[in-house]
């Protein structure tokens, strides 16, 4: 992988955070449970080498904030993607993208 590689993986990694802390920090439109695992996830994906992401981010859309951080994380390769904790990030994703859809 070279530095290019990481720096790609840390930016999506990051972005795909962000939006999911953005997404657990709306207390007005998911529930509690959600949120948590939102936060747990985003967590997650911070330890498998997220890069910061500079500016914070407003989710106006929960569900679609859920699809687009699955859509960053489906740009990794598939060692990437399959490496612990972000494996586990991904579950927890899904999870959370299918109980927002029957909000």
């Amino acid at each position: 992988m070279t530095g290019d590689d990481v720096c790609e993986t840390g930016r999506l990694l990051g972005q795909a955070a962000a939006l999911l802390e953005a997404v657990g920090s709306d207390r007005d439109r998911v529930p509690a449970s959600v949120a948590e695992d939102c936060r747990r996830a985003a967590d997650l994906l911070r330890q498998a080498a997220a890069l910061p992401v500079a500016a914070a981010v407003h989710a106006a859309n929960p569900r679609a904030a859920v699809r687009e951080a699955m859509a960053m994380l489906s740009r990794l390769s598939d060692a990437q993607l399959s490496s612990e904790p972000t494996l586990t990030a991904v579950r927890i994703i899904w999870r959370v993208y299918v109980r927002i859809g029957q909000l």
